[in-house]
């Protein structure tokens, strides 16, 4: 709903009978959220903490959404793989993780996405081996590199405990996923 205008959002309420915004991401990430939730019929979030905190509306709890692409079983090229954007605040971990993580595989990979006002941070992460990006990797391809990998790794950041499409991703690969997020040892599915 936050890559959306609030004219586009309200145009196209008038020509449905019922709107629904499953938000991928922590509310506090992009205040221009708040703005929009009041024009869905349902507005789910993925994370019970921003669910239980917000007051003024009634938000969902979904606990994420997958996207269904086909599965085409790959060989393995990466004995562990994590893309996300640059985050300060999972920084310390990330770099302490992979410093760890090349001393035990062969094939560790960490990519990170740098916007092109966080450019200038990039530095430490090339001088340490990790891959940075300027350009978003499209879905599809992510989700190649994913069936490509033995293992998954989430670094949660700072502004949500929701889980991330990372936990999912394992489930419907079948990979293992090691996570910086304490929350999932409270769902179901989790051993």
């Amino acid at each position: 709903s936050d890559f959306f205008h609030l004219d586009v959002l309200s145009f196209i309420k008038t020509r449905c009978k019922f709107m629904v915004s499953y938000h991928y991401d922590g509310l506090q990430r992009n205040p221009l959220v708040f703005d929009r939730i009041p024009i869905f019929d349902k507005f789910y979030a993925f994370d019970k903490e921003d669910v239980d905190s917000i007051e003024k509306t009634k938000i969902y709890l979904s606990n994420n959404f997958f996207f269904d692409y086909d599965y085409h079983p790959n060989s393995i090229v990466n004995d562990i793989y994590f893309l996300g954007f640059y985050e300060k605040s999972r920084e310390k971990f990330l770099f302490d993780f992979f410093n760890i993580a090349k001393k035990l595989f062969k094939n560790p990979v960490i990519e990170i996405v740098f916007l092109p006002h966080q450019v200038a941070e990039s530095l430490d992460y090339k001088v340490s081996g990790i891959n940075c990006l300027t350009s978003v990797v499209p879905f599809e391809k992510y989700l190649e590199r994913i069936e490509q990998s033995n293992i998954i790794m989430d670094f949660l950041i700072n502004a949500h405990n929701g889980l991330s499409f990372r936990i999912f991703e394992g489930l419907k690969y079948n990979k293992k996923v090691i996570t910086t997020n304490p929350t999932v040892v409270n769902y179901d599915f989790y051993h």
